[in-house]
């Protein structure tokens, strides 16, 4: 993802549905992209927090608590939780655990976005677009 979509960040919240098996793997993928573009000034990752979501289908897991635990120290996210956007289980709690380790660290260096060979594209000529049938022509 370009790097612009990480400017400013202070912290980041990457979920991931429990009831799929690649999910985690993307997971990691996100969490690397985020880490390779946007830094503390002193080098360290931002504040990043891992939401499993879906726990209110527990028949279907594919993870166990153990797992996500070791995966999120393993790739040093703040702290994981284990959430239902549909249930509303653990969503307000994860965010407040993020908004009070922000506020616990106020003193960290501010957040930078990292040098990145990303293109940055300036008047770009418009392709004439052709015609187009429907509501939306």
């Amino acid at each position: 993802m370009s790097r612009m979509y990480y400017q400013d960040a202070h912290a980041c919240v990457i979920m991931f549905d429990i009831t799929y098996e690649k999910s985690l793997e993307i997971c990691l993928q996100w969490k690397e992209d985020l880490d390779s573009k946007c830094t503390l000034d002193n080098g360290d990752p931002i504040p990043c927090i891992l939401l499993a979501n879906k726990v209110d289908l527990a028949g279907r897991r594919r993870f166990s608590t153990e797992e996500i635990e070791q995966f999120s120290r393993e790739n040093n996210f703040i702290h994981f939780m284990e959430t239902s956007v549909k249930e509303n289980i653990n969503v307000e709690e994860s965010m407040q655990y993020l908004v009070k380790n922000l506020l616990q660290h106020e003193d960290l260096p501010r957040p930078r976005q990292r040098d990145s060979s990303d293109p940055v594209l300036t008047n770009q000529p418009t392709s004439k677009s052709k015609d187009k049938n429907g509501c939306c022509s």
